[in-house]
């Protein structure tokens, strides 16, 4: 049998994803979760219906973003206010776990220029320019928090 009873900052987490993706994904999520290890599973994952497909599209992108967010353990750097960690973090997370806005104000902060434009193109090309920023960042700041 599955242990589907939530890791210690998975709850958390969970709360966090209502906000960013929506309640109703979140709930397809907790749906899946209690017909995973039974039969009923398969009628959920099934091509049959438009429902089924959603509910399962859904649970995959909110295990995701959960699976990203445990790499950080009690880092939750994405409740941070401080645009320069939000900025750092997110472009180089390859999932998303800030709004589109967010993300794109707290990089120009950090990079010192608009980026929103580039953000099209994906994430890669900014890394490198927002590691040498980030650095150099940390270098002059005394405390950080990241609360």
């Amino acid at each position: 049998m599955i242990n589907c009873k939530p890791q210690p900052n998975e709850t958390e987490n969970i709360t966090y994803l209502r906000d960013l993706l929506g309640d109703e994904k979140v709930d397809h999520y907790k749906e899946f979760l209690k017909h995973e290890g039974t039969n009923n599973k398969n009628s959920i994952n099934s091509d049959k219906d438009k429902e089924s497909k959603i509910i399962y599209r859904d649970y995959e992108a909110v295990k995701t973003c959960l699976k990203a967010m445990s790499k950080y353990g009690i880092f939750h750097w994405w409740l941070s206010d401080n645009p320069y960690i939000l900025g750092y973090y997110q472009v180089m997370e390859d999932v998303t776990l800030i709004n589109y806005l967010t993300y794109s104000s707290s990089l120009s902060t950090l990079l010192g220029r608009d980026v929103w434009q580039e953000l099209f193109n994906g994430s890669w090309p900014l890394r490198a320019e927002a590691e040498s920023k980030f650095r150099a960042y940390l270098s002059n700041s005394d405390s950080i928090t990241i609360e």
